[in-house]
């Protein structure tokens, strides 16, 4: 009896670190392409609104799409995927031999960050008991540690 009480608690522990990586890549991926836009634009001699804007045409793809497929597909298969889409085309977004491609991985890679914040909250809710939901609000603890590291590694 002791042991499972240990074990779900632990289980708990585990979902709210899980959730903290979702909401620090939801401020990371904004933070950093503010960051890349300036050697951007002079890397490619290119106009630098059409990144931002591909970013948050992909933010609103993942934000409207995301927050439907959990109940068709499952949460857990929601939240793999977007923070999967987010970290795979990051990584690809990094090695873009041109603008077209920088921006088109943008774009997709923030069809998961969009996405990522209502599944993360939606899983963490949903496994969570009700008397330790109110630790929702201190995830928004890694929405601000996502923006100084993304702003430390910048810089």
């Amino acid at each position: 009896m002791i042991l499972d009480s240990k074990l779900v608690i632990w289980e708990k522990w585990y979902l709210f670190v899980v959730a903290e990586f979702g909401w620090l890549s939801g401020n990371l991926w904004p933070i950093v392409t503010g960051l890349i836009l300036t050697p951007v634009v002079n890397e490619f001699n290119v106009l630098g609104p059409w990144l931002t804007l591909a970013q948050n045409i992909g933010l609103l793809v993942g934000a409207a799409s995301w927050s439907i497929a959990p109940d068709v597909w499952g949460r857990r298969w929601a939240f793999n995927i977007t923070l999967g889409m987010t970290g795979l085309f990051a990584i690809a977004a990094g090695g873009s031999m041109n603008y077209v491609a920088l921006c088109s991985l943008t774009a997709v890679g923030s069809v998961g960050v969009g996405g990522n914040l209502p599944v993360d909250s939606a899983v963490f809710l949903e496994f969570v008991p009700a008397s330790h939901q109110y630790l929702l609000t201190v995830l928004s603890i890694w929405w601000a540690i996502g923006q100084l590291l993304g702003s430390l590694v910048g810089n």
